[in-house]
Order: structure tokens, then C-alpha cells, then sequence
């Protein structure tokens, strides 16, 4: 057991562990790509020091609706057209 306690990788991989796992509502939120994302995080790093604002963060992360492509800004991939209307079949989206 000592061993393992005096392990460098061992205390990296753990503090890499508890980083991700802290940090997981905000990784949700940027991964589906809600609204409101800068709350989210402020929400996961402010609150997630408390018993409550962790899991708050991380139900905020689920449950915020999800950014349309249109409100994305220019140049993000959206330029005012869904994805799923282009069929993609040789033809080019306008640009």
C-alpha cells in the first residue's frame, strides 16, 4: 500500500479523476451545446463547492434545451440552414 501511495501516477490519475468528475455538468452542457452555457459553468464551478449546486449544475446540464443552429453566429457551420435539409447527394450548400 505504500507503494501505491508514493506513486506519482497514481495521485495524477487520481487528481485527473476528481477534476473530470467536478467538471462533468459543464463537459455535459459543452458536449450537447445547451443555452446559457456560461451559467452552466459559473453554476458547476460556484456551486459544485456546496452539497446542493453540483448536482443542480449537473440537472441544468440534462435538462437545458439545446442550441439551435440558427442562433449559432457566422461562420459556426450554421449559416441560416439546417444540416438535415442539405441532402448532400453532389450538391454544395451555398456560401
Amino acid at each position: 500500500m505504500d507503494a501505491l501511495a508514493g506513486s506519482y501516477v497514481f495521485w495524477i490519475s487520481l487528481i485527473v479523476v476528481l477534476v473530470t468528475a467536478y467538471l462533468l455538468p459543464s463537459l455535459i452542457g459543452l458536449l450537447r451545446g445547451v443555452e446559457h452555457l456560461p451559467l452552466l459553468i459559473i453554476l458547476n464551478l460556484l456551486g459544485g463547492l456546496t452539497c446542493i449546486g453540483w448536482p443542480a449544475a449537473f440537472l441544468a446540464a440534462c435538462m437545458l434545451p439545446k442550441r439551435r443552429l440558427d442562433d449559432l453566429p457566422h461562420g459556426w457551420g450554421g449559416h441560416g440552414l439546417r444540416l438535415s435539409t442539405w441532402s448532400g447527394r453532389g450538391h454544395r450548400p451555398p456560401s
